[in-house]
């Protein structure tokens, strides 16, 4: 195969025997060049997908947490009130846990889920 002459003469391999590193000056191949970038990227890819993982089972860990101790507080304060009779303290138990899960799941959703991007400060 015949080899490229350079502007200043001197002769270039870039097609037939790899590149030229211009900070070491070895040659290397470029599908071995391709072959380290693909396992570089995926690496990142894998370690991202591992962090994504931790990252939503530590939230829904926090979720359950918070929505435990939401169910003990609702329950401290119905027995705080002190009904007279159990069908009382059990319809205010259910009307609390309604409306605090009902604040705690489809409000905070929504507005975490809003498209705030034409609002921003300008």
């Amino acid at each position: 195969m015949e080899k490229d002459t350079g502007i200043l003469g001197e002769t270039s391999s870039l097609l037939s025997e790899g590149y030229t590193d211009l900070l070491g000056g070895k040659e290397e191949d470029p599908e071995e060049h391709d072959d380290k970038l693909l396992e570089e990227i995926c690496q990142n890819i894998n370690s991202d997908k591992q962090f994504i993982g931790y990252l939503t089972l530590s939230i829904s860990i926090g979720i359950i947490t918070f929505n435990y101790i939401l169910w003990i507080v609702c329950i401290k304060l119905v027995d705080y009130l002190q009904y007279p009779t159990r069908s009382e303290t059990q319809a205010a138990l259910f009307k609390v846990l309604f409306i605090s899960y009902f604040l705690n799941t489809g409000i905070i959703i929504v507005l975490l889920n809003t498209n705030l991007k034409e609002h921003y400060p300008h």
